[in-house]
């Protein structure tokens, strides 16, 4: 129950902040994970109405927190439409993120290390409407990592990739076929895409390897306030991929509610559904659960693997003349552990 009390702290200040396009909405976030611990700050975002039929408005949005276990974060990433084909974003973060490594695998891990990990990094995407619903993603990031551990269980060494940090230069593309109603809030439709980023040492990365991931989404409306939502995940990373960038169910997306960096390995298989209500223009709420297992290599799945996630979320709609979510979820993970969730739009 204490695990909620922060949750219902932020749900009754939503309330108060609702606004209008071409408004800033503020909110503080207080939320509590296993990862991190009990976390505090402030998100910020502005949504523009846009003058042009059929083009999106330009969204700003900002996010600086701290939490109990010393981890600290700061993130600004605008989006600027162009016109209905084309929009930029480009995104700014700054981390302090001490973190805990487990033994790669699909399993309850039995040994972790500590390590203290500072990062800076600059992402630039741009979008583009091919045809009709085909869409490509090109991003260009560059991150700047320090990493030190305490070497205790000699988990984090020499041979593991990515155990000093150092300077990541990433190039990546994302094909989105999009057939849903909605950006923010899909009733019907289906989504899939696929993408890539390789990180290159002739760029000057410190290490080569490459992430790869593919989703499909399918969106089914249900009378005329509830929706059916599915998803299935795939991702896969080439063997020098450093151990903190490795395939994890990230838990505010995918198996909702636990500690993603238990979990961690070269191959990741999710899936996931929920049922949506609409209570009114503000108000809504889901049922959901989410299977996820990795795997060191494709062959190694097994339907007896999968982690569950398994509960209960509500949303309240922040702004007026669209549907742009503010969520809490509260999850059952494996049946036995609590795990919840503060995030803004949806998992998927």
């Amino acid at each position: 129950m204490l695990k909620a009390i922060p949750v219902l702290i932020l749900l009754c200040l939503a309330v108060n902040s609702r606004a209008d396009k071409d408004q800033w909405i503020w909110l503080p976030v207080v939320a509590n994970a296993p990862e991190t611990g009990f976390m505090v700050g402030l998100y910020a975002t502005k949504l523009e109405a846009s003058d042009d039929e059929g083009v999106p408005g330009n969204r700003y949005s900002f996010l600086v927190s701290g939490t109990s276990e010393g981890m600290y974060m700061a993130q600004v990433w605008p989006t600027w439409w162009l016109n209905a084909n084309q929009s930029v974003t480009v995104g700014f973060g700054l981390n302090y993120w001490p973190g805990t490594y487990y033994e790669n695998g699909n399993s309850e891990p039995k040994l972790e290390e500590e390590y203290e990990s500072t990062n800076e990094v600059v992402r630039l995407s741009f979008d583009q409407r091919l045809v009709s619903e085909l869409w490509i993603k090109l991003q260009w990031t560059l991150q700047w990592s320090d990493i030190s551990s305490d070497d205790d269980n000699d988990l984090i060494n020499d041979k593991t990739p990515g155990s000093d940090g150092g300077f990541y230069h990433g190039l990546g593309a994302t094909l989105t076929w999009d057939k849903t109603d909605s950006r923010d809030f899909p009733r019907s439709g289906q989504k899939i895409e696929a993408g890539s980023t390789g990180y290159f040492s002739a760029l000057g990365s410190a290490e080569q390897f490459m992430i790869s991931e593919v989703s499909a989404m399918q969106y089914v409306p249900v009378l005329s306030d509830s929706t059916l939502a599915f998803k299935a995940t795939y991702m896969t990373a080439t063997d020098d991929t450093p151990f903190n960038k490795l395939p994890a169910p990230e838990g505010s997306s995918i198996l909702r509610g636990a500690n993603s960096a238990k979990f961690a390995d070269y191959e990741l298989l999710g899936v996931q559904g929920e049922l949506r209500w609409v209570f009114s223009d503000r108000w809504g709420m889901d049922l959901f659960s989410d299977f996820a297992q990795v795997a060191p290599d494709f062959g190694k799945f097994g339907m007896n693997r999968f982690h569950n996630a398994t509960g209960v979320g509500v949303r309240y709609n922040l702004a007026k003349g669209t549907r742009l979510n503010f969520r809490v979820d509260l999850a059952l993970v494996d049946g036995e552990d609590i795990g919840t969730v503060v995030s803004f739009e949806e998992a998927f």
